[in-house]
């Protein structure tokens, strides 16, 4: 059981890291203090199911992946219903340095599509007039 608390633990600071949260910015998220944190990242104690609940309905936390290393670390949006509201409200967590890098990042990632998608029309359209 030892061994299970340590790779959640591990986890969960990969999740922490990956979302440029301190380990006191993740506790206010949660309503937690931040030495719960630690010593969940520690493989110490126990995640409480509450917290569990709130990493999954407030960060999008794929509770399989945190809790057996199975699965992509967020899980998908359900449904098609506007999702904007949800993006906002967890976009407006971060402070404002991190918001802007994360546009950055949006921005390039958006571009690379665009292109990548550009190159592969124009490609695909090369083909069909070589095979007309």
């Amino acid at each position: 059981m030892e061994r299970v608390q340590k790779e959640v633990g591990l986890r969960l600071k990969k999740l922490r890291e990956i979302l440029d949260l301190s380990q006191g910015k993740l506790a206010r998220i949660l309503g937690v203090s931040q030495s719960a944190v630690s010593k969940w990242e520690a493989g110490e104690r126990d995640i409480p199911t509450a917290v569990l609940l709130k990493l999954k309905q407030q960060l999008g936390v794929n509770l399989d992946w945190l809790l057996s290393g199975e699965g992509e670390i967020f899980s998908p949006p359900k449904g098609e219903g506007n999702i904007t509201p949800e993006i906002v409200d967890f976009f407006k967590q971060f402070p404002p340095e991190t918001q802007r890098k994360f546009v950055e990042f949006f921005k390039d990632t958006l571009a690379f599509l665009s292109k990548s998608s550009q190159t592969s029309s124009s490609q695909n359209t090369s083909l069909l007039k070589n095979n007309s």
